[in-house]
């Protein structure tokens, strides 16, 4: 399931446009230096110092995904003239579980990318992606888990 799920969020007047898909291997030293950030680090409780911990993460979400436990998405913003965009943050959606009277969200935005929209148009999307995948009677209610 999860190698087709690919989100689009066009581009507006003020931002990129966004891609979210679930991570791979190639995002990993994407990864590290995204979690490098001491900003980041106060609100993220896996330690990701290096392409060993950030292979361990990636795989650690493969799982996720795999188990139907929670599903992270690689946020990217588009890079002009590039097939590949740059690593803009995270978003995840866990505790879909019949029985739980709520999903939670959560993202990060890395050092780059903040103030420019990123984590509430991610979260949108895939706020959107899950009462479309996952409807419950139409009432999945959804928290978010990031401050």
């Amino acid at each position: 399931m999860n190698d087709a799920v690919e989100l689009q969020v066009a581009a507006t007047s003020a931002a990129p446009a966004l891609l979210l898909r679930p991570w791979r291997m190639e995002d990993v030293a994407e990864l590290v230096e995204a979690r490098g950030d001491p900003v980041l680090r106060q609100w993220t409780t896996s330690v990701v110092d290096n392409d060993v911990d950030g292979a361990r993460w990636v795989r650690a979400q493969q799982r996720g995904w795999a188990a139907g436990e929670w599903f992270c998405f690689a946020v990217l913003e588009a890079r002009p003239g590039s097939d590949r965009g740059q690593l803009a943050g995270y978003a995840i959606l866990k505790s879909v579980t019949s029985g739980k009277p709520a999903a939670e969200v959560g993202c990060w935005a890395a050092a780059h990318a903040r103030g420019r929209g990123v984590a509430p148009r991610a979260l949108e999307a895939l706020t959107g992606w899950a009462f479309d995948t996952f409807p419950r009677d139409g009432h999945l209610h959804i928290r978010r888990t990031s401050p």
